[in-house]
């Protein structure tokens, strides 16, 4: 491969290196959902409006940051950057750790997650560099990655891309940001007030006003030759909704173990710990076979109503008395095997649909997506659930945000059908891929 310095690149050994670095990214946002109930006491803040900007700042700040990075990393070396964000986000977890308030974490997470939007973009690019195309906590982890990238890593060089959109990058934060402070306050500041008609409608223009800019600008942050890849606009449609029930999901969990059965954060991590173990088991074993069968539409409209299942599940049966196997499991189960039945084949279905020059920028958009989905899921489990005065009404309000989980999965999975069909994936590029690589 042409692009591959004489520096010995074995594709097995960057697989290792790049996927020790990207699980942190998504390590931590498994591990603050759970710690989230242990932040409140431990900062004397138990207002689930300002600790869920400790996930949402993550989030924003990560998905405005992907694509602009992205682009970056496919005009220069892609070892180096890759390199340097795991170097910002170890600092950061360090900071994180040495944090004595709500608002000192938040900071840092935002820190941690540019540390992140840098690595994983690059991260995709070096794998499909290094491997033919039919092959295709923190501290500790992250110091392993950098030793060993800086020794075995490929040098890749960079593609003659244009310069990252920042201006598209802040009207994208600034409308996900907005949007999200007024579904998260929008019940204590009253969803008629000023405030959160403000945040709302501002959102909403800066929404707008991305979509015209990228619509015009000479260097757009979403490269309009991406949206003709027909199956690369059908991953991400699919991946916001999924993600926001996803991440909507994931907190409900947490805070219903912890607040309202009174688990500790230890007991809550492992008993959610099957719904994680059945996604590479089906990512692995299942969804490949699947797809090289029915196509990828099908497996991805079958793994959001498996997920949907799961939060309907909860809906249905979960009572106040703690009944771990009888009423959280299966509905953890099934969630679980629908995550490992959508989110490989979303990513796999939009990567593969792009030419190489591409990779970067492309695999950004669609974890730029994904991250989204991720802060507007949690803004509306918040706004769903209020603030419930009784464990009754606790009860109630997790029912309704649970049948609200299943819509957002099941809305993905219809989405999937129409978008992306039953067709089964193709060897060559389709057309639209092919034109993107001519440009």
């Amino acid at each position: 491969m042409g692009g591959l310095s004489q520096r010995s690149a074995s594709p097995r050994a960057v697989l290792v290196i790049v996927c020790a670095a990207v699980v942190l990214a998504s390590l931590d946002l498994f591990i603050v959902n759970v710690a989230l109930p242990q932040m409140a006491r431990d900062f004397g803040d138990r207002s689930l409006g300002s600790l869920s900007w400790v996930l949402n700042a993550y989030a924003i700040v990560y998905a405005a940051l992907l694509v602009v990075f992205g682009r970056l990393a496919d005009r220069h070396r892609r070892d180096r950057a890759f390199l340097l964000g795991v170097t910002v986000f170890v600092a950061a977890s360090a900071a994180c750790g040495a944090a004595d308030g709500v608002a000192m974490l938040i900071a840092f997470r935002a820190v941690q997650a540019a540390g992140a939007a840098l690595l994983t973009p690059t991260s995709l690019g070096l794998i499909l560099a290094s491997a033919e195309p039919e092959r295709r906590v923190n501290v500790p982890v992250g110091i392993a990655a950098l030793i060993a990238g800086r020794r075995w890593l490929p040098r890749v060089p960079g593609e003659g891309v244009g310069a990252p959109d920042l201006l598209g990058a802040s009207l994208i934060t600034a409308a996900v940001g907005a949007i999200t402070l007024g579904l998260v306050n929008g019940g204590s500041w009253g969803w008629d007030s000023a405030a959160t008609l403000a945040a709302l409608a501002g959102g909403a223009l800066a929404l707008g006003g991305f979509a015209l800019h990228n619509a015009h600008a000479r260097q757009p942050l979403i490269e309009r030759a991406l949206l003709e890849v027909r199956a690369f606009t059908g991953a991400c449609a699919v991946a916001l909704w999924f993600s926001a029930a996803f991440g909507a999901m994931l907190l409900s969990r947490v805070l219903w173990s912890q607040d309202v059965w009174h688990w500790s954060a230890l007991l809550t991590g492992l008993t959610i710990a099957p719904g994680p173990i059945m996604v590479p088991l089906f990512a692995f074993l299942v969804a490949g076979r699947l797809i090289a069968r029915f196509g990828p539409g099908p497996v991805i409209a079958a793994g959001c109503a498996v997920f949907a299942a799961g939060s309907l599940w909860w809906a249905l049966d979960v009572g106040l008395a703690p009944d771990y196997a009888g009423e959280m499991l299966g509905g953890i189960l099934l969630t679980g095997i629908g995550v490992g039945l959508t989110l490989p084949t979303l990513i796999a279905t939009g990567a593969a649909s792009l030419p190489p020059q591409a990779f970067a920028t492309g695999s950004g958009v669609v974890n730029m997506v994904r991250q989204l989905g991720l802060a507007v899921g949690v803004a509306i489990f918040l706004a769903v659930l209020g603030a419930p005065g009784s464990p009754l009404a606790a009860l109630d309000a997790y029912r309704r945000a649970w049948l609200v989980i299943a819509g957002l999965s099941a809305a993905g999975g219809l989405i999937s059908v129409f978008a992306l069909g039953s067709r089964r994936p193709r060897a060559a590029p389709a057309r639209p891929a092919e034109a993107l690589a001519e440009r």
